[in-house]
């Protein structure tokens, strides 16, 4: 979600110009307050044990279920949502419409050109498996640049905070939020790769002394990211966001693979919802109207789940195939089945860009137009 925040996020933000919005630090430098940001930001500090305990009972797929219902999809568009209700946000909309309309509109454009070309040497099985790798690849950048992102809005919140080399805390959080937990799921054979056939190897360590070798090996990454990501003057939210980001990174290596699933996917849903939840508030602080939109903006995605959980080749297994009747046949014997997965995939790449739009905080037109949202109390 917080995907521009990588951009040299503090290092391009010249203090003297937000000095005002930050004469006196927040409290321990939480984005609004210990308790929300517990609930939004470092929910996974709460939804790990809360998994494993679903987990070892049959509550975990009810449980991602209704996640999935109210979420999903509401993370998708939230910053669509800030990019095109948000007061602060239409004058760079205004100076910037190609990043914010122009790249989208042509990405969807060419995922539906792509899909109903009529190109005989591609089955549309294989056009959708061209789209899911480069979806499954966005992802897990998407996924781990996250972290960054909310590491640095922590950072800005407490300004007395010694800063790190945006390089260096970039890297560290690509790997712990994304390569360690990927090759987690890489030995353990669950990577969405290895389930549709397309990765297979054989030298993966299957043994226990090998499995708990890796395991002890990925606990020592976190303590040296632990000790190279930690600040002097740490405020207490940022360092607990970054116990969260190691707790993920070993997730995948020590709980089943549905419950990481559920943590990893709860966790950054999560993050997204409130971060731009918080933002669009903010910016209609008098009349609570923010609120308001956003749970329209709830319902509305709630609505849609169905008709867009299908980017993937197996399309038999999701809700809309368990609530409606004839769902599957409906989609074979008609265009539905390519209409629903353009949209799908279309929406999934617009997320990404729009995430990079809206929180390009390197950009000194975004900087100055609505950094105030994300800095206030």
């Amino acid at each position: 979600m917080i995907d521009v925040l990588k951009n040299r996020f503090v290092r391009a933000i010249p203090y003297q110009t937000n000095i005002r919005l930050l004469e006196q630090p927040a409290a321990f430098g939480f984005l609004r307050n210990p308790t929300w940001d517990f609930t939004w930001l470092l929910c996974g500090l709460w939804l790990l044990p809360l998994v494993i305990l679903l987990d070892w009972g049959e509550g975990l797929e009810t449980f991602f279920l209704l996640c999935t219902l109210l979420f999903w999809l509401t993370h998708r568009f939230s910053s669509l949502l800030l990019a095109f209700t948000s007061p602060s946000y239409s004058s760079v909309r205004q100076a910037q419409p190609l990043r914010f309309l122009g790249v989208p509109i042509l990405v969807t454009l060419s995922v539906f050109t792509w899909l109903y070309s009529p190109w005989q040497t591609w089955t549309l099985v294989e056009k959708i498996l061209v789209l899911a790798v480069i979806d499954y690849a966005w992802a897990l950048y998407h996924f781990a640049i996250q972290h960054y992102g909310v590491l640095r809005l922590y950072q800005l919140r407490n300004p007395r905070q010694q800063e790190l080399s945006s390089s260096q805390q970039r890297n560290w959080c690509l790997l712990l939020g994304g390569v360690l937990p990927w090759l987690g799921e890489l030995v353990q054979g669950t990577t969405w790769l290895q389930q549709e056939g397309l990765l297979t190897f054989s030298w993966l360590p299957s043994d226990s002394a090998s499995i708990w070798l890796l395991r002890g090996t990925v606990c020592l990454v976190s303590l040296m990211a632990w000790r190279k990501l930690t600040v002097q003057n740490g405020s207490p939210a940022y360092q607990a966001y970054l116990l969260s980001l190691l707790l993920l990174a070993n997730a995948a290596w020590w709980i089943s693979p549905l419950a990481f699933l559920v943590l990893i996917s709860m966790q950054h849903w999560l993050v997204a919802v409130g971060i731009a939840g918080h933002a669009r508030s903010m910016d209609s602080p008098k009349n609570h109207s923010g609120w308001r939109i956003v749970g329209i903006w709830v319902l509305l995605t709630i609505v849609a789940v169905p008709f867009l959980e299908i980017d993937s080749v197996d399309f038999s297994n999701g809700l809309a195939a368990e609530w409606i009747p004839g769902w599957q046949t409906m989609l074979v014997e008609s265009n539905w089945l390519t209409l629903c997965l353009g949209l799908a995939f279309a929406s999934g790449f617009a997320h990404y860009l729009m995430d990079r739009a809206v929180y390009r905080f390197a950009d000194p037109i975004v900087r100055r137009q609505v950094l105030r949202l994300y800095l206030s109390d």
